[in-house]
Order: C-alpha cells, then sequence, then structure tokens
C-alpha cells in the first residue's frame, strides 16, 4: 500500500469519527415479549366408586359389561346379573378453563377376593360427559370442570369363586 493509499485512508477514518460514525453503523437493535401463563393446578376428584353388583359366575364363565354411560351391567356367557346397585366410577378434572390435557388409568384393574387370592380383571371404558377431544387429548370446557365415567368389562371365570373382591383405579391427567 503506497503512501497516498494510507493518507486517503486515515482521512477517510478521521472523516468518519468527526461525523460519529462508528465500525457499528450496519447493526441493528430489536426487541422481543417474554411472556408466561401461569395455569391453576390439575385436580382431580373421584365423584363415584365403580361397582359391577351382584353376579353369578356359572359354569362357563363370562363377562360383566358396565357401561360407562348409563353404568347399566349386562352379562355374557354364563354369567348372570343379579338386580343390585351398579356405578360407573365418576371423576371430575378441574383446570378453571379452556385447556387440553390427557387422561390415562389403569389399562387392567385387578378385582382380589377379600380374604382369598382369587382375582378378576377389569378391561376400563371410559366416557367423557362434557368433553371435546381433539387428536385424541380431552379439550376442558372453559368452565373448568371435565367429568370422565369409567366403566368396563369384568372377566368372570368359570364357577368363580364367590366372595367380595375389589381393586383400585388410578387416573392421571397431564397438561398438553
Amino acid at each position: 500500500m503506497g503512501i497516498t493509499n494510507v493518507f486517503a485512508y486515515l482521512r477517510t477514518v478521521i472523516a468518519l469519527a468527526f461525523l460519529g460514525v462508528s465500525g457499528t453503523v450496519f447493526a441493528g437493535t430489536t426487541t422481543s415479549s417474554a411472556n408466561s401463563t401461569i395455569l391453576v393446578p390439575l385436580t382431580i376428584v373421584k365423584n363415584i366408586d365403580m361397582n359391577f353388583g351382584s353376579l353369578v359366575a356359572g359354569t362357563t364363565g363370562g363377562t360383566a359389561v358396565l357401561s360407562a354411560n348409563t353404568g347399566v351391567v349386562t352379562s355374557t356367557g354364563s354369567v348372570v346379573v343379579v338386580p343390585s346397585a351398579t356405578t360407573y366410577a365418576q371423576f371430575a378434572l378441574d383446570a378453571k378453563g379452556a385447556v387440553l390435557v390427557t387422561i390415562n388409568w389403569n389399562p387392567t384393574i385387578t378385582l382380589t377376593r377379600s380374604g382369598g387370592l382369587q382375582t378378576m380383571i377389569v378391561n376400563p371404558t371410559s366416557y367423557a360427559t362434557n368433553a371435546t377431544i381433539i387428536n385424541g387429548v380431552n379439550y376442558i370446557p372453559a368452565n373448568g370442570i371435565l367429568t370422565i365415567n369409567l366403566g368396563g368389562t369384568l372377566n368372570v371365570g368359570a364357577n368363580q369363586t364367590p366372595g367380595s373382591y375389589s381393586g383400585t383405579v388410578t387416573m392421571t391427567a397431564n397438561f398438553q
């Protein structure tokens, strides 16, 4: 670089300095918002326990089907439904308004005879009384309460040992 070029370069730098122009002339600045929404914790309350009522097993076994919609029990095979009180399980999910949640429960429920080791298996089914389902996810309505009824199919063995059978249903719900 010749002496003439060096002086030309220095004149340009000095001129820019007097004009208040720095090396960041072409830099830009912008801002962005930062937001968050704090939701009310999701709560699940059990309203009603599941009850298949009184049944007679029969010699070939079968099923007792508890409707998650009506609470009525019907049977297949040699299982006989004895007139008695029957109820689906019912849960209320409270999320305080218009959110999406996934809901899960045990894929099977094991009922064990009181005072014994005999068991029966329930394959649960559900009915959401006031849900809108979007891509398999439950939409909790604006009032914040979603009611889920849980029924199922009770598999009764041939000559199932008489007695009182009970088990546990675990329901979980997660925000989406």
